[in-house]
């Protein structure tokens, strides 16, 4: 789990990961230098619930090195063969490690699951929106979509919540490190992978929840008109064979 100031929703998080029905589970968070009293929340809460877990560790960075740090300092203390990546405003339902586990076949190099975005008022409903083409009244869901390198060619549609294989995540030299290009370090390591012939699996239950809110990343640093288009040219660069367009900037409500 990546945490950077997130102390309304990391601890509703643990609690999800604690939850699982997987018996067995080493837990690693990584405090990217908060500010908030967050890492306080996690280290007293790691205190109380040391009993579930096989090994439990918190990471603290001495300055905010950005999403692509934190994740390859969790994922390298890692010692398991998988690695299930949850952002600390996001939170699993009971089955996901298990449900992603049992699906990751030899040579997999991700699994990842369909994803419910909700809100404070419960699923978030899209209005009639051409970015949401979905029938009045039904759920908004992401990662909704069955693994084919080829639609990684447009963009990206699979969350960075996703059961990682460490060897595969090594292979690809983990996930990039650029803070004037946070936000799509997901996106770059699926097409590391698919560049690679590494496939991925979709697991079409619903094992994990998105919270929209104004402070998400995705807000607050991806979807500005100025960062978006260095984002975009800084993986394009990377993966010349994917046909971006720099697209307007929007926050998601």
């Amino acid at each position: 789990m990546t945490s950077y100031n997130y102390a309304e929703y990391v601890l509703d998080a643990l609690a999800s990961v604690a939850a699982q029905t997987e018996k067995t589970l080493d837990l690693i968070v990584v405090d990217d230098g908060s500010s908030d009293g967050s890492a306080e929340l996690v280290r007293l809460w790691m205190e109380r619930n040391t009993g579930r877990f096989n090994r439990l560790i918190l990471k603290r960075s001495h300055h905010n090195s950005g999403l692509g740090g934190a994740r390859n300092i969790g994922m390298d203390a890692a010692e398991t063969p998988y690695i299930l990546q949850l952002d600390a405003d996001n939170r699993l339902r009971p089955e996901a490690c298990a449900a992603l586990a049992d699906s990751m076949e030899a040579g997999t190099a991700f699994a990842y699951p369909k994803i419910l975005a909700f809100n404070e008022l419960g699923p978030v409903i899209p209005e009639h929106d051409p970015d949401f083409p979905k029938q009045p009244g039904t759920p908004l869901f992401i990662s909704d979509l069955s693994y084919n390198p080829l639609c990684l060619i447009s963009g990206n549609q699979i969350d960075a919540l996703a059961l990682v294989a460490k060897w595969a995540w090594a292979a690809v030299g983990g996930y990039y490190v650029s803070k004037d290009a946070m936000g799509w370090e997901d996106f770059d390591l699926w097409c590391s992978f698919a560049e690679r012939g590494l496939p991925g699996k979709y697991v079409s239950e619903t094992l994990a929840e998105y919270r929209h809110h104004d402070q998400a990343m995705t807000n607050t640093s991806t979807e500005h008109v100025d960062r978006k288009s260095k984002i975009v040219d800084f993986v394009q660069k990377r993966h010349p064979w994917i046909r971006l367009t720099v697209s307007k900037a929007k926050p998601r409500q």
